[in-house]
């Protein structure tokens, strides 16, 4: 039987310019190793007319400035000021965030929003008819242009608004940092989710930090084996390697052992057994092949399969040979049967289309 070979494999964990990297160079990791830390994000920026404000010439804006680049400010808090006469003169920060650019032609200062990314960790529904109070079917008619599904969110922005009082509209907003995953014409809803369902970014895979990319992330690269999958669900997870032969159409059979296990299927599996592993505490799964019908059972009837990764699946799942009946590679299985027990890393994100994505295997060696 032959094995897929082991490489030198490097991934990639990006990380916002506001998140705090927490490992060096050289730092050894494991699967679950916190690498990075986000708390904020940055958003919108608006300016404030400072030089304007104090009745002084653009240029010499920096004399008058309370607050410096990099300040945290709140909104309304002071961010230059000067007395003309008795008369104490200010410029004000229009929002909460970081000061960001002091113009000196222009006689601006910008201010960037920093939008607190909290502790959500799944899908928000948002209930948009009644939140401006009309029928599911009038929601259409009220969605700001823009918002769609796949369409970026900042807490607080306005989805949807119904101008029955054109001086004060009712109003929808986003909850939470996100994305659109639907739009329910039928329901009146708009389901966002959470862009970093977690604070804290993992090494997702065994390795060593090997380097950082500018404005990027955190790089990791070990000894391994890599197994591209054709299709998958879900995003990351990791845990100990167990192969079952056959199908898997009764979760019963998981024993309370499988807990945090990652289940290779040298077949398929049923969507009441794929459900049911839920409980059975899996951490992801690995299928031969996965009936298209069973996938649409698990994200829904109207989700386009070319892209996956936010679902609201059990646990990840990476198809290695399509939606037909067939058995794994021999390559693969034996692969895969050579590191049982092995603590594996697991994403069955998949986007086909350009910058395709494929979902993944990846089997650390000593």
């Amino acid at each position: 039987m032959t094995t897929m070979k082991p490489q030198r494999v490097k991934r990639l964990r990006q990380v916002p310019l506001t998140g705090r990297i927490l490992v060096k160079e050289g730092h050894a990791v494991e699967p679950d190793s916190v690498v990075a830390r986000v708390e904020t994000l940055p958003g919108r920026v608006l300016k404030a007319n400072a030089a304007g404000a104090l009745g002084v010439e653009p240029g010499t804006l920096d004399r008058w400035m309370l607050k410096q680049v990099g300040d945290h400010v709140s909104a309304g808090e002071a961010i230059a000021g000067r007395t003309d006469f008795f008369e104490r003169r200010s410029a004000r920060s229009p929002i909460d965030g970081v000061l960001a650019i002091v113009s000196r032609n222009l006689g601006y200062v910008y201010v960037r929003e920093m939008i607190e990314l909290g502790e959500v960790t799944g899908p928000v529904r948002v209930d948009v008819a009644k939140d401006i109070r009309v029928p599911p079917s009038e929601v259409q008619r009220c969605l700001i242009s823009g918002i769609r599904p796949g369409s970026i969110v900042i807490k607080g922005q306005i989805l949807a608004s119904n101008k029955v009082n054109p001086r004060k509209p009712l109003v929808s907003e986003s909850p939470i940092y996100g994305r659109v995953r639907e739009v329910s014409f039928a329901e009146g809803t708009i389901t966002i989710a959470p862009i970093f369902p977690s604070l804290d970014i993992l090494a997702y895979m065994k390795g060593t930090v090997t380097g950082f990319a500018p404005a990027s992330g955190v790089e990791i690269t070990g000894n391994a084996v890599a197994i591209d999958g054709i299709w998958g669900l879900g995003g990351e997870a990791f845990g100990p390697l167990k192969v079952i032969d056959g199908d898997l159409t009764d979760a019963s059979s998981l024993k309370e052992s499988d807990r945090g296990s990652v289940v290779a299927v040298n077949g398929t599996a049923s969507y009441e057994a794929l459900v049911a592993a839920e409980d059975a505490g899996l951490a992801g799964a690995v299928l031969a092949y996965l009936p298209s019908q069973t996938a649409l059972r698990l994200v829904g009837p109207h989700r386009n399969l070319g892209v996956t990764g936010d679902e609201e699946v059990p646990f990840p799942i990476v198809v290695t040979e399509g939606f037909l009946p067939s058995p794994m590679k021999e390559e693969t299985l034996s692969t895969l049967r050579s590191h049982q027990g092995t603590v594996v890393s697991l994403r069955g994100i998949t986007h086909i289309r350009a910058g395709v994505i494929r979902p993944e295997i990846i089997i650390p060696v000593d």
